[in-house]
């Protein structure tokens, strides 16, 4: 029995000592570049691979452990991953809001704001993921793939010049809706390795969402953009205020934004993983969306250094800028609407559930996914 213990007490020590590195290392990511010891780049790669090595070690320590104390410390490192990155974010905007101002930053939060609400209460039913990941993807779109993407993008933009259209309307927006995908890519295909438990589709476009309207947060603050007008882009700025219609020699293009963006990506992503197995076609839902996401994108960025007459032909495959939104708000509908009347019927928590519901669901869904009717 005492041996038993003591192997049971090391074994928490592990788990212990690895999530406090985990934490360690993600402050120190964020205090190198701020006290001037290293670029953000070069801390980027420096830090990442030890990051995946100690992630690596915490998975491990985690399977080791017991389940009250893995439950226990695990909750741990994701408050303190949390107020870590909230800090980092809050520090950073003094600087960020230069160009337009605090007012204006505030104002384009509330825009963000408006259709993650929206977007949380059409899911409500079938969520099964808790706040604090969705949490986590915006801040990890605010200070990390903004980061990456520029680290991406710049040498390019340098070396082809800021009005070159294979660095503005191809490189910079196909690099930056991979890179706002990826986190969504990941968390879908691990999650399709699982059998008992999965989240629900409309988890990752929510996910998704989070993710693109932390990007836009960044770079709106960086580019002084994110004033707010409700009769630009009428009807879609009722669904997403920062919406708007881009005029530039005399041809318009709705720009939906990345949250629009991204979301679209987690749809195909959400589509293409999770439902690969039970739909036989559903693996294209991922490179359709995506290349409508990329291609609008592109599209809009394409108005400033392509001439107008291409830009007359390119607007028309995307309907002028509103084939991204469409598809995301009817495939997200409809994806809700199937998942919810085949394994949620019940929806017990609409907008908020308890850890037991969000089990259950998950645990529904998963059948679901893998093709075999619950």
């Amino acid at each position: 029995m005492s041996a038993d213990y003591g192997q049971s007490a090391r074994r928490d020590r592990w788990l212990i000592l690895a999530a406090a590195a985990c934490v360690l290392l993600a402050a120190a990511g964020l205090a190198l570049p701020a006290a001037g010891i290293a670029p953000g780049a070069a801390a980027l790669f420096l830090l990442v691979p030890v990051g995946i090595g100690f992630r690596v070690l915490l998975t491990w320590a985690a399977r080791q452990s017991s389940p009250a104390r893995r439950a226990k410390v695990l909750g741990v490192v994701t408050w303190a991953g949390l107020a870590v990155s909230a800090v980092a974010a809050l520090a950073m905007l003094p600087s960020i809001t230069q160009a337009a101002g605090f007012g204006t930053f505030l104002a384009d939060l509330l825009g963000h704001a408006w259709p993650i609400g929206v977007l949380t209460l059409v899911t409500g039913g079938v969520r099964t993921l808790p706040w604090r990941t969705f949490a986590g993807a915006g801040l990890t779109g605010f200070l990390g793939l903004t980061a990456l993407s520029r680290l991406a993008g710049e040498p390019v933009i340098a070396l082809l010049g800021r009005d070159n259209p294979l660095a503005i309307a191809v490189w910079v927006p196909l690099t930056e809706e991979i890179i706002k995908a990826l986190p969504v890519l990941v968390l879908a295909l691990l999650a399709a390795r699982r059998r008992d438990h999965r989240p629900s589709a409309a988890d990752l476009v929510l996910l998704a969402a989070w993710t693109g309207a932390g990007f836009a947060l960044y770079e709106d603050a960086l580019f002084g953009r994110g004033a707010l007008d409700p009769a630009d882009g009428f009807p879609l700025s009722l669904l997403v205020p920062g919406a708007g219609v881009h005029h530039v020699w005399g041809v318009s293009m709705m720009a939906a934004g990345h949250l629009v963006y991204t979301g679209l990506a987690g749809l195909g992503i959400a589509v293409g993983v999770l439902y690969r197995r039970r739909h036989r076609l559903a693996w294209l839902a991922l490179p359709v969306a995506l290349a409508i996401a990329a291609g609008e994108h592109a599209a809009v960025n394409g108005l400033y250094v392509l001439d107008p007459a291409v830009m007359r032909a390119a607007r028309l495959p995307f309907l002028g800028g509103w084939l991204a939104s469409i598809v995301l708000v009817g495939g997200t509908l409809a994806l809700v609407a199937y998942e919810w009347l085949r394994v949620n019927r019940s929806a017990r928590g609409w907008f908020f559930s308890e850890p037991a519901e969000l089990a259950r669901r998950s645990a529904s869904l998963a059948t679901l996914q893998k093709g075999r009717t619950p």
